[in-house]
């Protein structure tokens, strides 16, 4: 038996379901292998800056060790480290390119994807990464289309995973030859429909999600005015009798939530806490009908559930995902939302929920099959020996 330590090039830490859904399917999925992401290893402790602060405040001192009592993160950390490093010596460390939108993002992370086949000698697999469109990105100040040169890097795997059909043309527009569409990594949580149903509906009242946010990078169109889009809609559904909940999924996502609610005239108990977990988030959406989401991970993990939903789409990236599952017909763009559309949608929805729900499960078993193969042969790259 011989350990074999991995390194995941990825967001991580910030407390967005989305990236802690990927990062939580590679540890599952590849569980062999002891994983660690890529800030554990980049920013080790400065143990003389440490030891001059505790000699200046000896209560930063005692705080410190109760914390390493209480959670030993240090400690992990720590061996960690030590893992890597003896891993490193016998030839047996791995890295691999996580999921999110990070090929084609910028310089920063082209050069910590070079460094990984560097640093370990071996390929680095991409674990259904998306690639950033030069259609929404050419516009943001600094950025610049790099797809050659990752093209350049990439050809020499014997196949790419990407997230859907966008990414995949988007590579191939600049060379590359061995892109595949995997699927997003958080196609991993679908589970199939039971019985033809995800449940007996015993409430009377609909059920309705809403998820918004202010996400990074932008969006195509006002933010404010997608917020009183949905502000609109959502006092419209509840004046009829549907249950309307908000539900955000990382902590820059509470602040539009409220507002919606404010708009809609909604009770405050409406709006759910930041989901910690993935099961949390299929727990909490397990009762909804509908979901209508603007971040990509809450259509995602709702597809995961056979969760009917409506993609707001405020990048490129939204469009890449339901495209990989046929459901462009329920993507708008966020720049083109308005009330009557959004409405006239939700009720089309509302009067085909089992098919919907049928449909959109055959479009995720037929992704995670594929994401499934393609996982064998990621698996058999991160645990070949050199």
């Amino acid at each position: 038996m011989f350990i074999r330590a991995g390194i995941y090039l990825g967001y991580v830490g910030h407390a967005n379901l989305g990236d802690e859904a990927m990062w939580s399917a590679c540890r599952k999925r590849f569980a062999k292998i002891h994983w660690a992401h890529y800030d554990q290893l980049a920013y080790p402790m400065d143990a003389q800056k440490f030891l001059a602060k505790g000699r200046r405040d000896g209560r930063y001192l005692i705080r410190w060790v109760g914390d390493e009592l209480r959670s030993q993160r240090h400690f992990r950390a720590l061996a960690t480290k030590l893992t890597h490093r003896l891993a490193a010596k016998l030839g047996n460390e791995v890295a691999i390119l996580g999921g999110g939108t990070l090929i084609n993002s910028n310089e920063g992370e082209l050069q910590s994807y070079r460094r990984m086949w560097e640093r370990t000698g071996r390929a680095v697999p991409v674990f259904g990464a998306g690639v950033k469109s030069p259609e929404f990105w050419s516009a943001r100040p600094g950025w610049e289309d790099r797809r050659k040169e990752w093209v350049s890097v990439l050809n020499q795997l014997p196949v790419v995973g990407v997230r859907g059909p966008i990414s995949k043309r988007l590579l191939e527009q600049a060379g590359g030859r061995n892109i595949v569409i995997s699927g997003d990594p958080a196609v991993w949580y679908h589970t199939p429909l039971k019985r033809g149903s995800r449940r007996s509906r015993t409430h009377r009242r609909r059920r309705i999600g809403i998820n918004c946010g202010s996400p990074a990078g932008g969006m195509w169109g006002d933010e404010r005015s997608v917020e009183n889009a949905l502000g609109s809609v959502a006092r419209e559904l509840y004046r009829a009798g549907t249950e309307v909940e908000m539900l955000p999924v990382c902590p820059q996502d509470v602040p539009s939530c409220w507002r919606i609610a404010a708009l809609a005239g909604l009770a405050a108990d409406c709006v759910h806490p930041v989901f910690a977990s993935v099961t949390e988030y299929l727990e909490a959406t397990e009762h909804l009908d509908l979901l209508v989401a603007l971040k990509l991970h809450a259509a995602v993990l709702a597809a995961a559930g056979n969760l009917p939903f409506v993609m707001l789409e405020y990048q490129p990236k939204c469009l890449d995902f339901t495209a990989s599952i046929g459901w462009e017909r329920f993507t708008i763009r966020t720049d083109a939302v308005a009330g009557e559309p959004l409405m006239n949608m939700l009720s089309e929805m509302m009067d085909g929920l089992p098919g919907l729900e049928q449909e959109l499960c055959a479009g995720m078993c037929t992704l995670s099959k594929g994401f499934a193969d393609y996982c064998r042969t990621v698996e058999a790259l991160l645990m070949s020996r050199n």
